[in-house]
């Protein structure tokens, strides 16, 4: 059995048309509400990206606050290091100093004062004082080297004081270490 359509053939276009339009637009709807998802699902993201990124950046300034506390920790602790490096030398060494001391003592004139007394770099001793006379200042520093621990002696400056109050000197002397090791 065939069916006969008895529709008319502009009818037929007619739904045809209808059906079409109701089918592309139920898709275009479609496409609308996923596109719609999709872009809103993006700007989700890039809003909890955003949010993400704030939290991290108050978190790295956080951490960077502490790592500038912890460069105070450290150079405090560096300093603490040379300082107790230091007293551990010359704790180690005062023996050592005590030798030279002596020996710069019985070296001494008695009209000669000795000022100040400062170790200098590669075994030397830096030496302020006054005398007399210039002989005084040169039996000082013949005395000096008569001792076998005291290989050098410089006379840097020499100076007169005026109405006869003598004269100030400054003398470099040079010691053997490995003779403070020995006696």
């Amino acid at each position: 059995m065939e069916s006969v359509n008895l529709i008319p053939s502009e009818e037929r276009d007619e739904q045809t048309k209808t059906k079409v339009v109701k089918f592309s637009t139920t898709l275009t709807i479609i496409l609308l509400i996923i596109v719609c998802g999709v872009g809103g699902f993006y700007f989700y993201q890039n809003y909890k990206i955003k949010k993400e990124i704030s939290s991290l950046d108050t978190n790295i300034t956080k951490l960077r606050t502490e790592i500038n506390n912890l460069s105070n920790i450290e150079i405090n602790a560096r300093n603490l290091y040379k300082k107790s490096s230091t007293l551990k030398g010359i704790f180690d060494n005062r023996l050592l100093y005590s030798k030279i001391l002596i020996n710069l003592q019985e070296s001494t004139p008695a009209n000669v004062i000795i000022e100040s007394v400062s170790f200098g770099l590669e075994d030397t001793i830096n030496i302020t004082g006054n005398a007399q006379t210039y002989n005084l200042v040169q039996d000082f520093s013949n005395m000096l080297l008569s001792k076998d621990l005291f290989t050098e002696v410089s006379l840097n400056t020499v100076s007169l004081k005026g109405n006869d109050k003598g004269i100030d000197f400054f003398v470099v002397v040079s010691f053997d270490s490995k003779l403070l090791h020995d006696q």
